[in-house]
């Protein structure tokens, strides 16, 4: 399991930081916020270019997305949005 937390903080540690509610954060500080979270909002990662991101900066280390392929139900002849007019 690739993608666990355990995994991701060996993996990466302190080396790269993710775009995490419009801050930077690294891995193992956004899995310490979420352990001791109670916000009513919490801060979510979202990063489109974790793939960058987690390459750091053209290293020896693939980052995320070589383990990463998107998801069948996301896939491109499922894309509705892809059959409007335009699209």
């Amino acid at each position: 399991a690739k993608w666990t937390e355990a995994a991701l903080r060996d993996r990466f540690g302190e080396r790269c930081g993710f775009h995490v509610g419009g801050h930077t954060m690294s891995l193992p500080a956004f899995f310490d916020y979420c352990a001791s979270n109670a916000d009513e909002q919490p801060l979510y990662l979202f990063d489109k270019r974790f793939a960058e991101t987690s390459a750091g900066g053209g290293g020896a280390e693939p980052g995320l997305a070589a383990d990463y392929a998107v998801p069948a139900y996301f896939s491109a002849d499922r894309d509705l949005f892809a059959k409007l007019p335009g699209g």
